[in-house]
């Protein structure tokens, strides 16, 4: 890809591929650790998860930095559309609201983010 040029925007299904193949490499590409074997550790799997989704997507390639990128604005609408969704549950009196989350929120989110999904929204993962 040439520097200034975009490629195409990422479409629905090359979003849940990226979610089903992040699921191996979640441990070790959300480890809040920072020193220099886990930071290792990341690069590789990064390395492996953008090896892995380019040989099971049927759209083109796509760079390891465009794919990390994605993984973190997902990750990010998921927090939000969360926070959003516990807001509106409190503003109802947790009467009846339209909830933002998605199936594939599980998959995103750290585990302890889960736990308190659970507990607040009573939905079992």
């Amino acid at each position: 890809m040439e520097s200034g040029k975009r490629c195409k925007n990422f479409s629905e299904r090359e979003k849940m591929l990226l979610i089903e193949v992040a699921k191996e490499f979640v441990a070790i590409i959300d480890n809040k650790k920072t020193d220099g074997t886990t930071v290792e550790a990341k690069k590789q799997a990064w390395m492996a998860l953008t090896n892995k989704y380019n040989a099971l997507s049927e759209t083109g390639i796509r760079t390891e930095k465009q794919l990390h990128a994605l993984y973190d604005n997902l990750k990010k609408k998921a927090r939000k559309n969360l926070s959003n969704d516990k807001s509106e549950m409190y503003k109802t009196g947790g009467g009846t609201f339209c909830p933002k989350t998605t199936n594939h929120l599980p998959s995103i989110l750290p585990n302890h983010c889960l736990i308190i999904l659970t507990r607040q929204h009573h939905i079992i993962t």
